[in-house]
């Protein structure tokens, strides 16, 4: 069966929301109380988050343009195709996704614009093209500016951030929320197997795909699915923590 981009998309969501979350915590962490503003500069490659508190340090990371998302004309376009920086350093990472596309017949990803439905939200896409461009380029998180009515998706190489180990405890709220408000995933089989394949957490399916266990360091977490292969229970077996 060929790859689909909603395939890719199912494949990389659940990671990228995860990743997101994390990212938010780091920033907070290295800006002493987080931050509301980031400044941008293309021909550095950089893009530094302003705390937001009074003298705390500012944190600068480097960037990756990977695409953005207009709403007039409503449409995507990868950073490859940008006509103000096409073969500069800024886009060089982004043609990985094209090469992927054209490597898996896959237009969404090998065409340099994609016309969106007129009913598809600005912020929604763009989060789709942040989890597409940083599985396929393997960049650890996204960050999506808002210039506009346009929302421009980096991949970010932040020094000193690292995703945790995966986490039994979170992975109902951080992994499954995101399939459970709707909207994000198409096949929730495939985003938990995906979910679990990029994070090389190891699993297994029940017979007839009717669920998967993942097998996280404190204890095995059982998502099982209804008929139409939606998520309906997640069952978890944790270990306490070791007291210290």
């Amino acid at each position: 069966m060929a790859l689909t981009y909603e395939n890719v998309v199912d494949d990389s969501i659940l990671l990228h929301f995860e990743a997101q979350n994390a990212f938010a915590d780091f920033v907070t962490e290295q800006t002493g109380g987080g931050s509301e503003e980031v400044k941008v500069d293309l021909e550095k490659q950089q893009i530094t988050f302003i705390p937001k508190l009074h003298k705390r340090d500012e944190l600068v990371c480097r960037a990756h343009l990977i695409g953005s998302v207009a709403a007039d004309p409503h449409s995507a376009m990868w950073g490859w195709n940008n006509p103000q920086f096409v073969g500069q350093p800024i886009v060089k990472l982004s043609e990985r996704i094209r090469g992927f596309g054209e490597s898996n017949g896959i237009a969404e990803l090998s065409n340099g614009e994609i016309p969106l439905p007129d009913e598809t939200d600005t912020h929604h896409a763009a989060n789709r093209m942040a989890a597409v461009g940083c599985r396929i380029t393997g960049m650890p998180v996204a960050h999506i500016v808002g210039a506009g009515s346009t929302a421009v998706v980096f991949a970010l190489d932040p020094v000193g951030f690292t995703l945790g180990q995966p986490d039994g405890v979170s992975f109902p709220r951080v992994v499954i929320g995101p399939i459970q408000e709707g909207g994000w995933v198409n096949d929730h089989r495939r985003a938990v197997q995906g979910y679990a394949q990029a994070r090389n957490i190891p699993h297994g399916w029940a017979p007839g795909f009717t669920g998967i266990q993942l097998r996280f360091p404190q204890g095995p977490v059982t998502v099982d699915f209804d008929e139409q292969g939606r998520i309906s229970t997640v069952n978890a077996q944790l270990s306490a923590p070791e007291e210290r």
